[in-house]
Protein backbone atom coordinates (compact mmCIF):
# COMPACT_ATOMS: atom_id res chain seq x y z
CA UNK A 1 0.00 0.00 0.00
CA UNK A 2 1.77 3.09 -1.26
CA UNK A 3 0.61 6.47 -2.51
CA UNK A 4 1.15 5.22 -6.07
CA UNK A 5 -1.35 2.37 -5.70
CA UNK A 6 -4.86 3.20 -6.94
CA UNK A 7 -7.31 3.72 -4.05
CA UNK A 8 -4.48 3.30 -1.55
CA UNK A 9 -6.31 5.24 1.15
CA UNK A 10 -9.34 2.97 0.83
CA UNK A 11 -7.11 -0.10 0.98
CA UNK A 12 -5.62 1.05 4.28
CA UNK A 13 -9.12 1.66 5.69
CA UNK A 14 -10.31 -1.77 4.59
CA UNK A 15 -7.26 -3.39 6.18
CA UNK A 16 -7.98 -1.65 9.50
CA UNK A 17 -11.57 -2.88 9.30
CA UNK A 18 -10.48 -6.46 8.55
CA UNK A 19 -12.26 -6.61 5.22
CA UNK A 20 -9.38 -6.30 2.77
CA UNK A 21 -9.57 -9.11 0.17
CA UNK A 22 -12.30 -10.86 2.08
CA UNK A 23 -14.15 -11.07 5.34
CA UNK A 24 -14.42 -13.43 8.22
CA UNK A 25 -14.71 -14.21 11.85
CA UNK A 26 -15.80 -17.50 13.41
CA UNK A 27 -18.21 -18.05 10.53
CA UNK A 28 -18.75 -20.82 7.97
CA UNK A 29 -18.39 -18.29 5.16
CA UNK A 30 -14.91 -17.31 6.34
CA UNK A 31 -12.72 -16.56 3.34
CA UNK A 32 -9.07 -17.53 3.48
CA UNK A 33 -8.25 -14.67 1.12
CA UNK A 34 -8.67 -12.22 4.00
CA UNK A 35 -5.51 -10.11 4.14
CA UNK A 36 -3.61 -10.52 7.40
CA UNK A 37 -0.33 -8.96 6.24
CA UNK A 38 -0.04 -5.48 4.78
CA UNK A 39 3.19 -4.03 3.37
CA UNK A 40 3.28 -0.25 3.25
CA UNK A 41 5.75 2.46 2.34
CA UNK A 42 5.23 5.72 4.21
CA UNK A 43 1.43 5.61 4.32
CA UNK A 44 0.31 3.75 7.44
CA UNK A 45 3.08 4.77 9.83
CA UNK A 46 1.61 7.95 11.34
CA UNK A 47 -1.97 8.86 12.14
CA UNK A 48 -3.19 5.37 11.28
CA UNK A 49 -5.32 3.45 13.73
CA UNK A 50 -5.54 -0.33 13.43
CA UNK A 51 -5.86 -1.38 17.09
CA UNK A 52 -5.83 -5.15 16.60
CA UNK A 53 -2.30 -5.20 15.14
CA UNK A 54 -0.17 -7.79 16.93
CA UNK A 55 2.97 -7.74 14.77
CA UNK A 56 5.00 -4.94 13.22
CA UNK A 57 7.93 -5.41 10.86
CA UNK A 58 10.61 -2.81 10.21
CA UNK A 59 12.29 -3.50 6.87
CA UNK A 60 14.27 -0.27 6.57
CA UNK A 61 16.47 1.84 8.86
CA UNK A 62 14.78 4.68 10.72
CA UNK A 63 16.85 7.66 11.85
CA UNK A 64 14.15 10.01 13.12
CA UNK A 65 13.07 9.40 16.74
CA UNK A 66 9.68 10.95 15.97
CA UNK A 67 9.13 8.54 13.09
CA UNK A 68 10.26 5.61 15.23
CA UNK A 69 7.84 6.53 18.03
CA UNK A 70 5.02 6.86 15.53
CA UNK A 71 5.79 3.58 13.77
CA UNK A 72 6.01 1.46 16.88
CA UNK A 73 3.00 3.32 18.24
CA UNK A 74 0.88 1.45 15.69
CA UNK A 75 1.18 -1.57 17.98
CA UNK A 76 0.44 0.11 21.31
CA UNK A 77 -3.28 0.62 20.69
CA UNK A 78 -5.57 -1.04 23.21
CA UNK A 79 -7.97 -3.60 21.82
CA UNK A 80 -10.47 -6.17 22.99
CA UNK A 81 -10.90 -8.90 20.40
CA UNK A 82 -14.33 -9.74 21.81
CA UNK A 83 -15.57 -6.48 20.30
CA UNK A 84 -15.35 -8.12 16.88
CA UNK A 85 -17.85 -10.71 18.03
CA UNK A 86 -20.16 -8.32 19.82
CA UNK A 87 -20.30 -5.86 16.92
CA UNK A 88 -20.80 -8.41 14.17
CA UNK A 89 -24.49 -8.81 14.95
CA UNK A 90 -24.35 -12.41 13.79
CA UNK A 91 -22.68 -14.09 16.74
CA UNK A 92 -24.12 -16.15 19.54
CA UNK A 93 -24.37 -13.83 22.55
CA UNK A 94 -22.99 -16.60 24.79
CA UNK A 95 -19.78 -16.87 22.75
CA UNK A 96 -17.86 -14.00 24.47
CA UNK A 97 -18.60 -15.51 27.88
CA UNK A 98 -17.21 -18.87 26.71
CA UNK A 99 -14.00 -17.28 25.42
CA UNK A 100 -13.31 -15.23 28.53
CA UNK A 101 -10.76 -12.42 28.40
CA UNK A 102 -9.39 -11.39 25.01
CA UNK A 103 -7.62 -8.13 25.82
CA UNK A 104 -4.59 -7.22 23.76
CA UNK A 105 -1.67 -7.18 26.20
CA UNK A 106 1.43 -7.23 23.97
CA UNK A 107 2.70 -6.95 20.43
CA UNK A 108 5.89 -7.97 18.64
CA UNK A 109 8.18 -5.66 16.71
CA UNK A 110 10.30 -7.52 14.14
CA UNK A 111 13.23 -5.18 13.62
CA UNK A 112 15.43 -6.20 10.68
CA UNK A 113 17.66 -3.10 10.79
CA UNK A 114 18.51 -2.81 14.50
CA UNK A 115 16.46 0.36 14.90
CA UNK A 116 15.65 -0.54 18.50
CA UNK A 117 19.35 -0.85 19.34
CA UNK A 118 20.12 2.38 17.50
CA UNK A 119 17.69 4.47 19.52
CA UNK A 120 18.63 2.64 22.73
CA UNK A 121 22.43 2.92 22.55
CA UNK A 122 23.66 5.06 19.63
CA UNK A 123 21.28 7.94 18.96
CA UNK A 124 22.45 11.25 20.44
CA UNK A 125 19.38 12.73 22.11
CA UNK A 126 21.32 15.85 23.14
CA UNK A 127 22.56 16.75 19.67
CA UNK A 128 21.47 20.14 18.35
CA UNK A 129 20.70 19.68 14.67
CA UNK A 130 21.97 22.28 12.24
CA UNK A 131 19.39 23.86 9.97
CA UNK A 132 19.76 23.28 6.21
CA UNK A 133 21.51 26.03 4.32
CA UNK A 134 19.01 28.61 3.14
CA UNK A 135 18.88 29.07 -0.62
CA UNK A 136 18.86 32.38 -2.39
CA UNK A 137 15.28 31.87 -3.56
CA UNK A 138 16.22 32.84 -7.08
CA UNK A 139 14.75 29.75 -8.61
CA UNK A 140 17.89 29.02 -10.62
CA UNK A 141 18.05 25.41 -9.49
CA UNK A 142 21.26 25.85 -7.50
CA UNK A 143 19.71 26.20 -4.03
CA UNK A 144 20.68 22.61 -3.22
CA UNK A 145 24.13 22.78 -4.75
CA UNK A 146 26.58 20.60 -2.88
CA UNK A 147 23.91 18.32 -1.42
CA UNK A 148 24.43 14.60 -2.02
CA UNK A 149 22.41 13.10 -4.82
CA UNK A 150 20.48 9.88 -4.35
CA UNK A 151 22.24 6.81 -5.71
CA UNK A 152 21.38 5.81 -9.23
CA UNK A 153 20.99 2.39 -10.73
CA UNK A 154 19.93 -0.90 -9.19
CA UNK A 155 21.76 -2.65 -6.36
CA UNK A 156 22.03 -6.42 -6.70
CA UNK A 157 23.12 -8.41 -3.65
CA UNK A 158 24.78 -11.67 -4.67
CA UNK A 159 25.76 -12.83 -1.20
CA UNK A 160 23.98 -15.18 1.14
CA UNK A 161 20.57 -14.07 2.36
CA UNK A 162 21.11 -14.54 6.09
CA UNK A 163 20.62 -12.36 9.15
CA UNK A 164 23.77 -11.39 11.00
CA UNK A 165 22.13 -12.27 14.30
CA UNK A 166 18.75 -13.12 15.74
CA UNK A 167 17.78 -12.14 19.26
CA UNK A 168 14.63 -11.54 21.22
CA UNK A 169 14.26 -8.89 23.88
CA UNK A 170 11.39 -8.48 26.29
CA UNK A 171 10.55 -4.84 27.01
CA UNK A 172 9.04 -4.38 30.46
CA UNK A 173 6.97 -1.60 31.93
CA UNK A 174 10.02 0.64 32.04
CA UNK A 175 9.78 1.01 28.26
CA UNK A 176 12.57 1.88 25.89
CA UNK A 177 15.04 4.70 26.29
CA UNK A 178 13.29 6.74 23.60
CA UNK A 179 10.06 6.55 25.63
CA UNK A 180 11.83 7.64 28.80
CA UNK A 181 13.48 10.55 26.99
CA UNK A 182 10.10 11.63 25.64
CA UNK A 183 8.59 11.56 29.12
CA UNK A 184 11.59 13.45 30.55
CA UNK A 185 11.03 16.22 28.00
CA UNK A 186 7.39 16.39 29.03
CA UNK A 187 8.35 16.51 32.71
CA UNK A 188 10.91 19.28 32.06
CA UNK A 189 8.31 21.26 30.11
CA UNK A 190 5.91 21.11 33.05
CA UNK A 191 8.54 21.83 35.73
CA UNK A 192 9.92 24.86 33.87
CA UNK A 193 6.54 26.48 33.34
CA UNK A 194 6.23 29.48 35.69
CA UNK A 195 2.44 29.42 35.83
CA UNK A 196 2.36 25.73 36.77
CA UNK A 197 5.03 26.25 39.42
CA UNK A 198 3.07 29.09 41.06
CA UNK A 199 -0.23 27.21 40.90
CA UNK A 200 1.34 24.10 42.47
CA UNK A 201 2.87 26.16 45.27
CA UNK A 202 -0.55 27.68 45.92
CA UNK A 203 -2.27 24.31 45.79
CA UNK A 204 -4.47 25.35 42.86
CA UNK A 205 -4.67 21.92 41.27
CA UNK A 206 -7.79 22.65 39.23
CA UNK A 207 -5.95 25.54 37.59
CA UNK A 208 -2.97 23.29 36.93
CA UNK A 209 -5.10 20.65 35.24
CA UNK A 210 -6.94 23.21 33.15
CA UNK A 211 -3.70 24.94 32.12
CA UNK A 212 -1.93 21.70 31.19
CA UNK A 213 -4.88 20.55 29.09
CA UNK A 214 -5.09 23.93 27.36
CA UNK A 215 -1.46 24.96 26.94
CA UNK A 216 0.72 21.81 27.14
CA UNK A 217 -1.17 18.82 25.80
CA UNK A 218 -1.88 18.32 22.09
CA UNK A 219 0.52 21.00 20.97
CA UNK A 220 2.23 20.51 17.58
CA UNK A 221 5.80 20.81 18.90
CA UNK A 222 5.86 17.42 20.64
CA UNK A 223 2.16 16.56 20.68
CA UNK A 224 2.09 15.42 24.30
CA UNK A 225 -1.06 13.55 25.26
CA UNK A 226 -2.12 11.79 28.44
CA UNK A 227 -2.30 8.62 26.37
CA UNK A 228 1.40 8.91 25.49
CA UNK A 229 2.76 9.99 28.86
CA UNK A 230 0.63 7.84 31.20
CA UNK A 231 1.82 4.34 32.13
CA UNK A 232 0.52 1.82 29.63
CA UNK A 233 0.37 -1.37 31.63
CA UNK A 234 -1.85 -3.03 29.05
CA UNK A 235 0.48 -2.25 26.17
CA UNK A 236 3.71 -4.00 26.96
CA UNK A 237 5.33 -5.16 23.70
CA UNK A 238 8.01 -7.84 23.77
CA UNK A 239 10.31 -6.27 21.17
CA UNK A 240 9.78 -2.52 21.29
CA UNK A 241 7.60 -0.11 23.24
Amino acid sequence: VTSQVPEAQQLSIRFANNNLLGAGNFLPEYRTSKARVCVTVGMMTTGYDCPDLLNLGLFRPVFSPTDFIQIKGRGTRRHNFLDLLRNSGRQDESRPADIGSAEKTAFKLFDFFANCEYFETEFNYDEILALPRQGNGGGNGNDNAGWPHPPAGVYIHRGADALASISERQIGYEGMRIDRMFFDRFADTVRNDAFIARAVDDGQWDSVIDYVNREVLNRPEDYYTLEKTAPRRRRRPPFGH
